[in-house]
């Protein structure tokens, strides 16, 4: 799925407007969760495809050091918001 697609997708599923929070990471929150994906690739946003679909409550931080990565990763946007 391209970044585009994506985009959409997720405005549409939660009602929300996406944000693009760097260069590559875009993100939505929705009934105290965020959910977030990364672009992969080159170009705009309808060559890049979307990856690495992740949801985690609000102010949940992941912590490298301690090996503890909050939220769970989906294969698709459906799958991320069946899981809400």
């Amino acid at each position: 799925m391209t970044v585009a697609n994506a985009i959409k997708k997720l405005e549409k599923l939660s009602g929300q407007t996406v944000t693009k929070n760097d260069v590559n990471e875009y993100s939505v929150i929705y009934k105290g969760h965020v959910a977030s994906f990364m672009a992969n690739g080159g170009g705009d946003d309808n060559e890049r495809s979307a990856t690495c679909y992740h949801l985690r409550r609000v102010g949940d931080k992941s912590d490298a050091q301690t090996d503890y990565f909050a939220g769970s990763f989906y294969d698709n946007l459906t799958q991320m918001f069946k899981n809400l």
